[in-house]
C-alpha cells in the first residue's frame, strides 16, 4: 500500500459506526481506525497498539476510551494511556487523527496538518440531501485521476461536449484549485438529448481539488444542481474511488432526484473510467494546448507531486 496524501479522505456513511463500535479505515497509510465513544463522541486513532502493535479493531469502546484486546490497555481521546493493568503507568501515546461527520459521512484526514476541511463550496450541509455511491477501483496512479478533471480537451472527445466559452482556471485558496465549465451538449445519447430538449443546451460545471486527493464537483443543467464528492485512495495497483452524492433540499420529491441525479453523474463517470483504466500519465508529455493541465500539475503539491513539466515551477 502506497503512503496517502495528506488530506481527508472519505470513509464510510455515518449511519454504518454506532456508539460503541470500532471500524478499520481500509486502504489508507498509515493504518487508522475510527470509533464512536458510548456517548456518540466521534474519533479516528492509529489502528495498531503502541504497545505490542495488537490490531485495535479487535478492541473494544469502554466509556469514552478504547481498550487493547491483548493487555487491556485503554487509551483515552487524547491517545493517552489511562489504564494499563499489572503495568506501571506506560507513557506510550495513541496516535489520535482528525475525524469529522459532514453530509452524513465520516471523514479522516491523515495528518492534523490539513488545512481544509471537506464540504461543497456552495452547498451548506443544512440544505443537503445526500447519498454515498458504491466506491469502485480504476487502474491509474491517483494523480492520473485527479489530473483528469483538468484535461478540457477530453470533453469533446469522450463526453462529447463543447464549450460556450475558455474554461477558467483559478486557486480559490492555496489548497484548491478551482475550474469553471460551461459548455453545451453535441452528442446524440439520451443524456445529451436531455440536456439539449431542455432549451438552452447549457451545462454549468464547477470543478474543485482540495489539496489533491479530494474534488467537489457542482453541475448545473437550467436549476436543477448535483454536488459530487470524490475521495481518491492511492492504492498500489491504481486509485480506489469513494463517492458521496449531494443535491439542495427542495421537497418531498428529493430522494427520487437524487437517485436519477446519481444515475446521471455515474454515467458520465463511466466515460473516464474505460480510458483512464490502464492510464500512465507523465505530466513531462504535455504539449502547449494542455495548459489547464500543466497548471495543475504545477499547483499540486510538491510532497506528492510527479515528475512536473518544463517551466511549471
Amino acid at each position: 500500500m502506497l503512503p496517502s496524501l495528506e488530506s481527508w479522505y472519505l470513509v464510510c456513511a455515518a449511519s454504518e459506526l454506532r456508539p460503541g463500535q470500532v471500524r478499520a479505515v481500509d486502504d489508507l497509510e498509515p493504518a487508522l481506525l475510527v470509533y464512536r465513544t458510548r456517548s456518540g463522541q466521534l474519533r479516528a486513532s492509529a489502528r495498531f497498539c503502541p504497545h505490542l502493535g495488537t490490531d485495535l479493531t479487535k478492541g473494544s469502546v469502554d466509556g469514552d476510551g478504547l481498550t487493547c484486546p491483548m493487555h487491556a490497555w485503554k487509551f483515552d481521546g487524547s491517545g493517552a494511556c489511562v489504564e494499563a493493568p499489572g503495568y506501571a503507568q506506560p507513557k506510550r501515546r495513541l496516535a489520535q487523527y482528525p475525524v469529522l461527520e459532514r453530509y452524513g459521512a465520516i471523514f479522516v484526514a491523515t495528518s492534523p496538518e490539513v488545512r481544509f476541511e471537506p464540504a461543497f463550496v456552495d452547498l451548506p450541509e443544512s440544505q443537503a440531501v445526500s447519498r454515498l455511491g458504491a466506491p469502485f477501483d480504476v487502474g491509474c496512479a491517483w494523480h492520473v485521476a485527479a489530473a483528469n478533471s483538468y484535461d478540457i480537451r477530453h470533453f469533446a472527445t469522450i463526453h462529447r461536449r463543447s464549450f460556450h466559452s475558455e474554461p477558467e482556471l483559478s486557486l480559490a485558496s492555496p489548497s484548491q484549485l478551482q475550474i469553471r465549465i460551461h459548455a453545451g451538449a453535441t452528442g446524440d445519447g439520451l443524456r445529451e438529448r436531455v440536456i439539449r430538449s431542455w432549451g438552452k443546451n447549457s451545462v454549468q460545471i464547477r470543478i474543485t481539488n482540495h489539496g489533491g486527493t479530494l474534488l467537489t464537483v457542482e453541475s448545473r443543467v437550467r436549476s436543477m444542481a448535483l454536488h459530487v464528492l470524490v475521495s481518491l485512495y492511492p492504492l498500489a495497483s491504481g486509485t480506489r474511488v469513494r463517492t458521496l452524492f449531494a443535491i439542495p433540499r427542495s421537497g418531498p420529491l428529493d430522494a427520487l432526484k437524487l437517485r436519477w441525479s446519481m444515475g446521471r453523474s455515474l454515467s458520465f463517470i463511466a466515460q473516464d473510467l474505460a480510458v483512464l483504466d490502464g492510464a500512465r500519465l507523465d505530466p513531462e508529455h504535455v504539449v502547449p494546448e494542455d495548459e489547464h493541465l500543466r497548471r495543475f500539475y504545477a499547483w499540486l503539491p510538491r510532497r506528492a507531486a510527479p515528475a512536473l513539466p518544463p517551466g511549471a515551477a
